[in-house]
């Protein structure tokens, strides 16, 4: 067969696929289910029993104008009756390719949460993401207390799942829920042992953004020495990868002084887009006792200067304010020359340093290169 028509055949077949399953096993992108809570008025599980076919069409994309049948089993915010009608999503684009946001077109048999906002006879779903996977299995009786927690003891449920799949999408709701009980913590904890690397890739994401730092020095080991990828990873082999990228980045967005040893050696990496999300890090930390590694990053020109654009502003904050010049230096002057960088150094030695000094209550250990304390 000719290799083009073979090549056209797989991007149909892809295109027809695309929405078989609202997200891929392996590329849960959606919002923080905490968010979803915030934003949704009605939170339910059940199964889908009616859902119309999706079409594909090639021009403007309807949205909203199917609808579908959802079993509802337990809600956790909001109530709803047994059975509800949703606003869902029938027309899909030609190419299997489309823009708006995430479409929900469910399939009859498919079991999740939703989220949803009650206008009138049908439920609406809220923007971003108004469905994700979940187990069936659910503790015997609804708990008492907020959404949240009646959410997390149903999630915990689902981590008997005998389903791997369900219960790696268990673990990153619980994480998503961004605050867990000691409980629900311990439980995460105690799969550990027993893990294998994907699903302690799983529970070291959903730990660190619950703020259960525990586990950061065995996840930055493994993960901050892999420079990171700036790609789509959607093929089966790509899944370790993805999950190592999501504790990387998981690590680079801790806000607590826990993280700045692990940010100050990842500053020293080899890699230029290791070296500016360090930075970035750092940067998020006002800690002034890293002064000295914004002012080396001066000279560095990773990522086309924004390294040292970071540095430079880095060390503004620090201090509160800035030199007070006229045109302030961008990336592409720390390309150009060194003037720039020199001129950043100057401030900081004659000014800048004492008045970061003067609002800090810092006291700095000296850093050592490679060394996390």
């Amino acid at each position: 067969m000719n290799s083009r028509l073979v090549y056209a055949v797989l991007f149909l077949l892809c295109a027809a696929t695309a929405y078989a399953g609202l997200f891929p096993d392996h590329v849960e992108s959606y919002d923080h289910i905490a968010t979803l809570l915030d934003k949704s008025t009605v939170v339910c599980k059940g199964e889908v029993l009616q859902a119309p076919a999706p079409k594909y069409i090639s021009n403007e994309l309807l949205r909203g104008t199917g609808i579908s049948v959802i079993r509802v089993d337990r809600c956790f915010k909001g109530s709803a009756p047994t059975q509800v009608q949703i606003a869902t999503d029938e027309y899909l684009p030609a190419a299997g390719f489309g823009g708006g946001g995430t479409l929900l077109v469910p399939k009859p048999g498919e079991y999740g949460l939703f989220f949803l906002a009650s206008q009138g006879p049908i439920f609406k779903p809220i923007d971003r993401t108004p469905f994700i996977r979940a187990s069936r299995l659910m503790t015997a009786d609804d708990v008492a207390g907020n959404p949240r927690s009646r959410l997390e003891a149903d999630l915990l449920a689902g981590l008997n799942d005998l389903d791997a799949e369900l219960q790696l999408q268990t673990i990153r709701s619980l994480g998503t829920l961004e605050v867990l009980s000691p409980g629900a913590i311990a439980r995460l904890k105690g799969m550990l042992p027993a893990a294998d690397e994907l699903k302690r890739l799983y529970l070291w994401e959903a730990l660190i953004t619950v703020h259960d730092y525990s586990v950061l020095p065995q996840a930055a080991d493994e993960v901050l020495d892999i420079a990171p990828r700036s790609r789509e990873f959607s093929l089966p082999r790509d899944r370790i990868p993805f999950l190592q990228f999501r504790v990387y980045e998981a690590i680079g967005l801790i806000h607590d002084p826990v993280v700045v040893p692990y940010m100050r050696k990842l500053s020293e990496s080899t890699d230029p887009r290791s070296r500016y999300d360090a930075l970035q890090s750092l940067r998020g930390q006002h800690d002034q006792c890293s002064a000295q590694i914004f002012l080396k990053a001066l000279g560095d020109q990773g990522q086309g200067g924004d390294t040292a654009f970071v540095a430079m502003h880095s060390l503004y904050e620090l201090a509160e304010t800035g030199p007070g010049w006229d045109v302030i230096p961008g990336p592409q002057d720390f390309l150009a020359n060194g003037v720039a960088a020199a001129e950043v150094r100057s401030w900081w030695e004659t000014v800048g340093e004492t008045l970061a000094k003067s609002v800090s209550t810092n006291v700095c250990v000296p850093f050592q290169e490679g060394v996390v304390p």
